[in-house]
């Protein structure tokens, strides 16, 4: 299959740096809730349409964001995606395909209920948090259509 480079939205990492502050004990905490994934270029992570609230941290490597076949936004590792789906519970806008030797970190729903239960004030911090990465990007898209 040939993936067609178009216009990317360009991303700048210390916008959109998950939990920037977060400690290493913090950390720990969320990660004891994921479950780590290895990829290899080209492997599909997510397509378009899917329906589930996974959220991914991207350890290493990148991700190709897809509107299609077309590559619309290359996401360089430390990253999180997902978190429109994870926040709302609605189907994936687009499909995230490894664009290198990857390793990523699924947390699902079921792994924030936990951290929930655990760690309130890092939950709360969390879903904040998540809420911002997913507002700068949707005010990037905007500004990128304008």
């Amino acid at each position: 299959m040939t993936r067609r480079f178009v216009v990317p939205l360009e991303e700048h990492p210390d916008e959109v740096l998950f939990l920037p502050e977060a400690s290493a004990g913090d950390w720990a905490r969320i990660l004891a809730h994921a479950t780590l994934w290895s990829m290899q270029p080209g492997d599909v992570l997510v397509e378009a349409g899917d329906a589930d609230r996974t959220l991914w941290f991207l350890a290493e490597g990148s991700l190709h964001v897809l509107d299609g076949e077309d590559v619309v936004r290359t996401v360089v590792a430390p990253s999180v995606v997902g978190e429109i789906a994870f926040l709302d519970g609605g189907p994936r806008s687009r499909g995230l395909v490894a664009a290198e030797e990857t390793e990523v970190a699924r947390f699902g729903e079921e792994a924030f209920e936990a951290l929930l239960a655990e760690d309130p004030p890092l939950a709360a911090r969390f879903a904040l948090d998540l809420g911002r990465v997913a507002a700068v990007r949707l005010r990037a898209a905007e500004a990128a259509r304008a």
